[in-house]
Parts: C-alpha cells; sequence; structure tokens
C-alpha cells in the first residue's frame, strides 16, 4: 500500500489515539462494573441491617409490653411507648431502600403487613391491660410472649424473604469485586504490553517507509559529493519517492554538465591555450624585429594584440587551476625553501609591471627564513598578490613583501599603500569572480580568480590567507605556512 507522508504521520496519531480511547473505554466499564457491584454489597448490607433493626426494635416493644404488663410503671410505660415510635421511622427507612426493585417491594408489602399486625396486637393487649380485662401476673405475661413471639414469628418470616436476596448478594459482592479487580489489573498489564508493541509496531513502520529511505537520500548525498554511484531509486509514490527521483534527476543532470565541462576544459587546455601561446610567442619575435622593424603605429597595436593574448592565456591558467582545485588534483610537492629565493624570484616575475608604474619593491626578513613548500605554487600565490598590490597603489609609492618567523608558523605579508579594502568586500575577496573596484572608475581587470586559487594554494599547504585592511589606509595580505 502506497501511503502519502501525510497518511503516515496521520497513521501515527490516529492509531495509538484508537487505541488509547479503546483502552480508556474498557478500563471505565470495568470501574464501573465494580463500582455497581460495590453499590449492590453496601445496599444490601443496609437493607439486611435495616430490617434486622425492625425486628429488634419488634422484640424490644415486646418485651417492654411483657414488662408492662407485670409492672406497669411510669418508666416502663414510657420505654414502651419510646420503643413502639421507632418501628414506624424504620418502616419508612427500609421502604426506601427496597424501593427501586419491584420484587422487593412487593415483600416489604408483606412485611408492612405483619409488621402492622404485629403493632394492632401489642396496642391490643396494652389496652387490655389497660381495662384490666388481662391479669396482671406472670403467668399471665407468659401468655402474653406466646401471642406476641408467635405474631413476630410472621414477621421474621417474611422478612427473611426480603433479605434472601440481599443475603446473596452481600456473599457475591465480594468475589465479583475481586474479579472485576483482576480484570482491571489484566487491563493495565495487557494495556501497557499492547502500548508496548503499538509503539514497537510503529517504529517499525516509520523506520521502514520513512527512516531507512532517508537514510538512503542522505546517503545519496554522500556518494554525489564524492563522485560514486547513487543508490537505486527507493520506490513508491510518496514524497520521499518523488525527492529521490528528483534528485536522481539531478545527479544525471549533473553528471551530464560535468561531462560537458570536462569536453570545455579539454577544448580551452588543448584547442585554445596552445594556439594562443603560439601566438603570444609568435608576437614576441614580431616585436623583437625578428621579421622587420614596425613603425609605431605598428608597434601600438602589437603590444595591444600581446597584451590581450597574455590576458586570454591568464583567463585560460585560472580556469584550469580552479577546475584541479574543484576535482581535487590541485597537487603539491614540498621542499625546503627559502623566503628570500621565493621573494626574490616572485618579485622578478613582476618587476616590469612595477617599474611601469615607477613602484619600488623592498624585500624585509631575515636571510635564514626557511620552511617547507612547492615553490612554483607559492611563487603562483605570491606574485598574484604583488600583481594586486602594484596595481591598486599609486605611482610612485613603495610595496613591501615581508617574511617573518614566528613560534610553529611563517608569516609572508605583501603591503601596499592603496586605496583598502572596504569591509563589505574582506569576507567575499578570497570566493571565485570576486573584484574589488578600483574606485577611480576604470574596468576591473582580471578574472576574479587569483585569489580564490592562492587561498587553495595555500590551504594545500596546510596554511591560512587572509587580509588587513582600512579603507583608504592601503592593505596588508598575509600567508601564514607552517614551518615544519
Amino acid at each position: 500500500m502506497q501511503l502519502k507522508l501525510t497518511h503516515k504521520l496521520l497513521i501515527i496519531v490516529f492509531v495509538p489515539l484508537t487505541f488509547e480511547l479503546a483502552f480508556v473505554f474498557v478500563l471505565s466499564d470495568l470501574l464501573h462494573k465494580a463500582e455497581v457491584e460495590l453499590n449492590r454489597e453496601t445496599h444490601s448490607k443496609a437493607v439486611i441491617a435495616e430490617s434486622n433493626e425492625l425486628v429488634k426494635n419488634i422484640y424490644d416493644t415486646s418485651s417492654a409490653l411483657v414488662a408492662y404488663a407485670v409492672s406497669p410503671s411510669q418508666q416502663v410505660t414510657a420505654e414502651y411507648l419510646k420503643r413502639v415510635e421507632l418501628i414506624p421511622a424504620r418502616l419508612r427507612s427500609l421502604e426506601l431502600l427496597v424501593s427501586g426493585s419491584h420484587r422487593q417491594k412487593a415483600a416489604f408489602d408483606e412485611v408492612y403487613s405483619a409488621t402492622n399486625k404485629a403493632l394492632s396486637l401489642l396496642k391490643n393487649i396494652k389496652n387490655d391491660l389497660d381495662a384490666g380485662e388481662n391479669a396482671r401476673n406472670l403467668a399471665s405475661a407468659g401468655f402474653l410472649r406466646k401471642r406476641v413471639t408467635a405474631s413476630v414469628g410472621a414477621l421474621i418470616q417474611h422478612i427473611h424473604e426480603l433479605i434472601a436476596e440481599e443475603r446473596q448478594i452481600e456473599e457475591i459482592a465480594p468475589q465479583q469485586q475481586a474479579r472485576f479487580r483482576d480484570l482491571i489489573v489484566s487491563c493495565l498489564v495487557g494495556g501497557l504490553v499492547l502500548n508496548v508493541l503499538l509503539a514497537v509496531a510503529m517504529a517499525l513502520f516509520i523506520s521502514q517507509s520513512t527512516v531507512n529511505r532517508l537514510r538512503v537520500l542522505m546517503d545519496n548525498t554522500r556518494r554525489m559529493v564524492g563522485r560514486q554511484e547513487l543508490n537505486p531509486a527507493v520506490g513508491g509514490t510518496d514524497e520521499i519517492a518523488h525527492l529521490d527521483s528528483t534528485f536522481h534527476d539531478m545527479a544525471r543532470e549533473l553528471a551530464l554538465a560535468e561531462k560537458q565541462k570536462q569536453e570545455v576544459i579539454s577544448m580551452v587546455s588543448h584547442d585554445l591555450r596552445s594556439p594562443l601561446m603560439s601566438l603570444d610567442f609568435s608576437l614576441t619575435l614580431i616585436g623583437s624585429g625578428k621579421y622587420g622593424e614596425l613603425n609605431e603605429k605598428g608597434l601600438k597595436e602589437l603590444s595591444s594584440a600581446e597584451i590581450s593574448a597574455k590576458r586570454l592565456i591568464r583567463l585560460i591558467n585560472d580556469l584550469l587551476d580552479i577546475e584541479k582545485i574543484e576535482s581535487g588534483k590541485l597537487n603539491v610537492l614540498k621542499m625546503p625553501l627559502s623566503f628570500h629565493t621565493l621573494a626574490e624570484h616572485s618579485v622578478d616575475a613582476v618587476r616590469a609591471l612595477a617599474v611601469s608604474k615607477e613602484i619600488e619593491l623592498v624585500i624585509e626578513g631575515s636571510d635564514d627564513i626557511e620552511f617547507p613548500g612547492d615553490s612554483d605554487r607559492l611563487e603562483q600565490v605570491i606574485i598574484n598578490l604583488l600583481g594586486n598590490a602594484i596595481k591598486f597603489s599609486p605611482n610612485n609609492s613603495k610595496v613591501f613583501i615581508r617574511g617573518e618567523e614566528k613560534n610553529s608558523f611563517v608569516e609572508i605579508r605583501v603591503i601596499d599603500s592603496g586605496p583598502g579594502i572596504p569591509a563589505e568586500y574582506k569576507k567575499r575577496i578570497f570566493e571565485r569572480f570576486q573584484q574589488v573596484s578600483r574606485g577611480d572608475g576604470k574596468e576591473k581587470e582580471g578574472t576574479g580568480l587569483g585569489l580564490a586559487i592562492s587561498r587553495a594554494i595555500v590551504e594545500a599547504h596546510g596554511g591560512t590567507i587572509g587580509v588587513e585592511s582600512e579603507n583608504g589606509k592601503g592593505s596588508s595580505f598575509w600567508i601564514r605556512l607552517p614551518d615544519a
């Protein structure tokens, strides 16, 4: 079954919620039944207790009447009247307790009738005693007790019928309550177990349908970065499957773009650079007079052509270097280097540019500063920094290249007195195709790749590169390389 992520989320929410609601319903039902059994037991005990009190009141009243028959004192009379008055209240209380049961109500009617008969007998006997129709002696009292006992016996029989069901409930209710308690405990334990199983099932469901597939996507991102073959498509119709399909499409497009880029690089390397270098060499020969002298206009045009050719060659070389950096093929061969030798070679490479602006190049630093590095690559970095410093420095100024040996590294600085670098450019001048405006309205020169290539070369040596500059106060570019 193919489900969207939203559907899966709804399943995760509603399945446990439905289970919890069912569990609460079952538990509530069991608690209700247990409460009903407890109430039945309490009610049964109340009916039995009230019935027993009624019988006890009848017996007490009978005993008080027998005592009255023997000795009609004021105290005995008061006791008898007190007992008689309690009986109607007991009847009303018992009637309220059994009013909810039709069968018990019928049994109560018998009890009520028998109680009234007993009360009538007791009242008649008292009236006869008061009228002097019955003798007040022990023999007469014994006879009265027998008459009352016979009447009360019928009442007791009806009460036994009334409370027969209540006694059965009283006996069974504890067992029922114990059974419901066991059911509640079983329900709680079962609910806990089922809840754990449900949580595990939901975890497996999510893991298999979502998490594992997301791991495949994450692995694909690592594979794409490492230029490895991607995992097979995860399949499905949900958002993850759509994302995976889009990712595969993107990877194919990137692979195609990479192939096309390599074709362009190959074309640039073989079909453009070689002819341009031949052209530059030929222009140099023409300028040297090997093929005859040129007039002033011809020399001017030749100089412009040489500048354009060299600029194209620099651009191609920078693009090839960037390609090596991106493909991880920028290798450095570390050999023992001397700072002064590296600085002198770099200064010689840009001396003609410095002379054209009457800028003095000054090397500062101890002669014994040595460190490991690739001389060709590091010269490329320093030549780029010196070229930028000369380009931005005013005529008749100085550019310094300074070397200093510190705790665990060698620091090389190129310092100019140009216009400085605005704050908004400092963080991005080492990115590709980023150039700082000259501030004089002239067109920007270069490819914007020099500092990005310089940073890659320095980092390949395990070092760092940076700049300190204030707008209007010149710039100080530095590289720090490990000294061992």
